[in-house]
């Protein structure tokens, strides 16, 4: 490759780096900062930059991302804060402030088998309980993979996003087991998608297969979505411990995928978190969470309904409440 690609491949890289905290493997930027050269010898630097910027946006960071994100989170529901900027790509996400049963059967409003009109007049005879969302996302920098939780509403977020979507993650965050409490000044949403993501990880199928069905081919996009509104929220970091930010030296990434569908290694790291310990900790003064109180709605006389509509309920209310958590 000739001197001029060179420099400006090294200005991009730079630009990337300085603007989005983004790194790449340098292969893939080369590739990119070259056939984009190839297209146009003429292009200028905002162009060029603009150009290589939009295939990031698209790209899987299973492939083309170098480890960012640092070690966080202690043993025993120790808790740090993450400190700096991570561009990360979510994978998926999910709203586990109701059964994935009732999400499902929303999503097209109508029952899902034999047994749910009974289901739903035990639930409209039960005392009803308004539920606030609080979504689960799983994210990557394409080397690592980390569990976020919509700790306060982020309005930028909603189940529409497409799996795939690159996000800028702002310090500081809150880090508890390796789980990143997040806030709306921790977000910015950047772009993007992931085609090989995108049936697999949609919002559908995310419900489908928690609930261990089959995955539809053709998930529904068109729904109706929670509106949330965000809340001012004054945490104190001063006593927390900050993990600068790290990068590793830059290597072929190796391929993380939630395509798996394999989640249970989430589940060490939501052993034992005490958002009230955790509150008190930062030196505010201790409050109930804003999210839901409870996951089901339903009486709870009757175990088996329970389980037909909520998969994981024990899971992340065991978060909330400093408890062990089950399989997702």
């Amino acid at each position: 490759m000739i001197q001029s690609e060179t420099t400006r491949a090294a200005q991009v890289k730079g630009r990337f780096l300085r603007e989005y905290s983004i790194k790449v493997v340098d292969e893939w930027l080369t590739g990119c900062v070259t056939f984009g050269l190839q297209e146009n010898p003429k292009i200028s630097n905002d162009a060029l930059f603009q150009f290589a910027y939009d295939q990031w946006l698209l790209a899987d960071l299973c492939e083309v991302g170098v480890s960012t994100l640092p070690e966080v989170g202690g043993e025993g529901g120790g808790f740090v804060t993450l400190g700096g900027k991570y561009a990360v790509q979510l994978n998926y996400l999910v709203d586990i402030s109701e059964p994935c049963y009732d999400q499902l059967r929303n999503l097209y409003n109508k029952k899902l088998d034999e047994a749910d009109d009974e289901i739903q007049m035990r639930k409209n005879q039960a005392q009803h309980v308004k539920k606030k969302r609080m979504l689960k996302l799983e994210m990557s920098d394409g080397r690592k993979t980390v569990v976020g939780m919509e700790h306060s509403p982020i309005a930028a977020l909603s189940t529409k996003i497409p799996p795939g979507t690159k996000l800028l993650l702002m310090g500081p965050i809150r880090c508890i087991n390796k789980v990143l409490f997040l806030e709306p000044k921790n977000v910015r949403i950047l772009g993007g998608e992931v085609d090989t993501l995108l049936i697999t990880n949609a919002f559908e199928n995310v419900l489908l297969r928690a609930l261990g069905k089959e995955l539809n081919p053709d998930p529904k996009t068109e729904y109706e979505e929670v509106v949330v509104v965000e809340k001012n929220r004054n945490a104190g970091y001063a006593n927390i411990p900050t993990v600068p930010m790290v990068y590793s030296s830059p290597g072929k990434p190796k391929a993380i995928s939630s395509r798996q569908g394999n989640d249970d290694w989430e589940d060490d790291m939501l052993l034992g978190i005490n958002l009230e310990a955790i509150e008190g900790s930062a030196g505010q003064k201790v409050k109930p969470p804003e999210q839901v109180h409870t996951i089901s709605t339903l009486m709870d006389d009757d175990d088996a309904d329970l389980e037909i509509i909520n998969p994981f309920p024990s899971c992340f209310t065991g978060v909330l409440r400093g408890g062990k958590c089950g399989e997702f």
